[in-house]
């Protein structure tokens, strides 16, 4: 079992892998970490979901990641820096004040909010995805054994997230008007 473990460590098509498994799950663990109550299994289960085009389309492995880094990296990166400094996650109202505000009002925000700490974080996390985008490899040499089982738990992992995003959605659609018709009838008493 040592010896197993010690030749996929040394695989290289094996630590491409896991450097495409760390730079997709990094996203949602940071967010969840975040988060008041924070939902681990649930960034687990969202990060092998998106492993599932790695092994479905290995050769298009870096579109795939720069896609990703556009459309999930940044946003979950600028989500995540604005709960760090605010406490809450970005909404309507923070929109509407970074869109009415002028070139002082920024530099005094600059100042007054954001510390080295926070501009460190960002700055490493740019430099991993930028790492990780130019190192990573097309991952079509891996065992076909290994891949239909990736596969297949990613399909899985996609399978329990779409049904746990369609309960919370019905949970949440059944709870709003029983929460409203118990405020109507609290304040009449």
């Amino acid at each position: 079992m040592k010896q197993k473990l010690m030749n996929i460590v040394q695989n290289k098509e094996y630590r491409n892998l896991l450097l495409i498994a760390a730079y997709i799950s990094l996203a949602f663990f940071m967010y969840e970490y975040v988060q008041e109550k924070p939902r681990y299994r649930m960034a687990l289960f969202l990060s092998l979901a998106f492993l599932l085009p790695v092994f479905l389309f290995p050769k298009q492995v870096k579109l795939y990641f720069m896609l990703y880094f556009a459309f999930i990296y940044v946003p979950t990166l600028i989500n995540v820096t604005h709960i760090l400094i605010f406490g809450e996650e970005i909404d309507p109202a923070s929109i509407r004040c970074i869109f009415d505000t002028n070139w002082r009002e920024a530099a005094e925000f600059l100042q007054t909010f954001c510390s080295w700490k926070l501009w460190g974080l960002v700055v490493l996390l740019l430099v991993f995805a930028g790492v990780a985008i130019s190192r990573v490899r097309p991952a079509n040499k891996l065992s076909p054994r290994f891949v239909k089982i990736m596969q297949r738990l990613c399909f899985i992992a996609l399978m329990l997230t779409i049904f746990k995003g369609a309960y919370t959605y019905y949970d949440r659609s059944n709870q709003i008007p029983t929460l409203a018709l118990r405020d109507e009838l609290h304040t009449f008493r």
